[in-house]
């Protein structure tokens, strides 16, 4: 039961690669993946290459920081090794390749949506690139992709069956005995380059989508320091507000900040509301995001009517009518807004 690489080679098969923002700028610039392998090679830290990471791991090339994710769910009391193979082994095997989940034009396959958030709960920025299946393999016509019908990095143990890893865990198309739909990995070993046609989107799987190479370095930056900056923002101007910006969730704010960042270089800017007079609307031709820092508000969307607390907030497209109704007449009410 060989895979059939003509098939996802089709027209509507994507890959998605999950990465930190830190990363981009190497990435970018040299339009290429690197295994955690090469990375450790270039950082000159082969101590690190068949150790199983506990936590974040964080590498200097050159001038560019690097975060190797973590391999906490890689125990191996779990696994059955198999062709001699140790822990040390499968986890050198995984650090030689570069990994990639399957999806359409739409976004990830719904079974792997679940696995994304628990990237997103290590609170570090992160990044997706997707590009065509067909147009990744052309890219890299000597590196064959290679396939897994599991998670190779979370191995489970299963009413006493352990998961078996070992020389087979990656196999090319030819010697796959599973088919198209068991697929959970796609990978290439060491390093791939990047099509023409991959695109990127902040913190989302699902878009939106800008051109990876058009990308520029000061966006990419600015995405790294934009939260750090609300946070000084509200830590310096709203101190003594028990209703901390420090205690908002980061990714419900970050996963909103690509909206903003995507535009064209508007800045997210601390506003004081206090009520819009009687009889009048906003009605912008720009898209508007807001979230409530302070305080707490009413508004008027349209026929609806939405009540804010703090760390609520709301995407407002162009020319969508809409006022505040209300605020806090017992302490000062505070709006971060951000026009793209």
């Amino acid at each position: 039961m060989a895979i059939d690489l003509r098939a996802l080679k089709s027209e509507g098969n994507y890959l998605y690669h999950l990465t930190y923002v830190s990363s981009l700028a190497r990435i970018r610039r040299n339009m290429r993946l690197d295994s955690a392998a090469k990375m450790i090679n270039d950082a000159r830290r082969d101590d690190l290459l068949q150790e199983r990471r506990t936590g974040l791991q964080r590498l200097v090339i050159e001038e560019d920081e690097i975060i190797l994710t973590d391999q906490r769910p890689l125990h191996a009391a779990n696994v059955s090794f198999e062709g001699g193979w140790s822990l040390g082994n499968l986890v050198e095997a995984i650090n030689r390749r570069v990994f990639f989940w399957r999806g359409d034009k739409k976004g990830l396959l719904e079974r792997d949506r679940n696995h994304f958030e628990t990237y997103q709960n290590d609170g570090v920025h992160l990044a997706f690139l997707r590009m065509p299946f067909g147009d990744m393999v052309n890219a890299n016509r000597n590196n064959h992709p290679e396939f897994c019908q599991y998670n190779s990095g979370g191995p489970r143990s299963s009413n006493g069956e352990k998961s078996p890893r070992g020389p087979n865990t990656f196999v090319r198309a030819p010697q796959a005995d599973f088919s198209i739909g068991d697929i959970r990995e796609v990978v290439f070993n060491e390093s791939v380059n990047l099509p023409d046609s991959t695109q990127i989107s902040f913190n989302a799987w699902n878009g939106p989508w800008r051109n990876f190479e058009d990308l520029e370095d000061s966006t990419i930056h600015k995405f790294e320091s934009a939260l750090g900056k609300l946070r000084e923002i509200y830590r310096t101007n709203y101190n003594t507000n028990p209703s901390s910006f420090e205690a908002l969730p980061s990714t419900l704010v970050e996963r909103q900040l690509d909206i903003i960042l995507n535009s064209i270089g508007t800045e997210p800017i601390v506003s004081l509301v206090q009520s819009s007079p009687e009889g009048f609307w906003y009605d912008q031709d720009e898209n508007k995001w807001i979230i409530l820092l302070k305080g707490a508000a009413r508004l008027t969307v349209e026929d609806k009517t939405i009540d804010l607390a703090p760390g609520d907030f709301i995407n407002l497209p162009a020319y969508t009518k809409h006022r505040v109704e209300w605020t806090n007449p017992d302490e000062q009410t505070v709006w971060l807004a951000g026009f793209y």
